[in-house]
């Protein structure tokens, strides 16, 4: 049975959001500064525009879990998706001065490539490239 792509990103993006939902629960500081969050974020893309191989160091343990989880859900298969992770934050730290805040939120980029190189992996054509 072959499923659309459009199906595969509304479950990955309702499994990050459900996921993410389940984490603020547990933890109510992050519930608690969203725009700190989101600062935060830019200022460490920032860093990683500039080069700082640390910065991604940084966006890799907040967001990899999540990355893992849309590739999972796509790919279904755990080696396939711990490549999809690798090849996601390679791909944000050569690509880095393409991140344009005022399009989207970092986290909402880190999803797009996920999906992107998701479907790629599987030959499933995804919605226009603009990666």
């Amino acid at each position: 049975m072959r499923v659309s792509s459009w199906t595969l990103l509304r479950e990955a993006l309702s499994t990050a959001v459900s996921s993410e939902a389940a984490s603020n629960a547990r933890d109510s500081e992050r519930e608690a500064e969203p725009r700190a969050q989101a600062a935060t974020d830019l200022a460490i893309m920032q860093r990683v525009q500039s080069g700082e191989q640390q910065a991604l160091s940084l966006l890799y343990d907040r967001y990899a879990r999540l990355a893992l989880g849309v590739g999972l859900r796509i790919l279904r298969d755990s080696s396939g998706a711990q490549e999809l992770v690798q090849d996601a934050f390679l791909y944000v730290f050569r690509k880095s001065q393409d991140f344009d805040p005022s399009k989207s939120c970092l986290r909402t980029w880190l999803i797009q490539i996920a999906y992107s190189r998701g479907c790629q992996q599987m030959g499933i054509p995804g919605p226009a490239q603009v990666l």
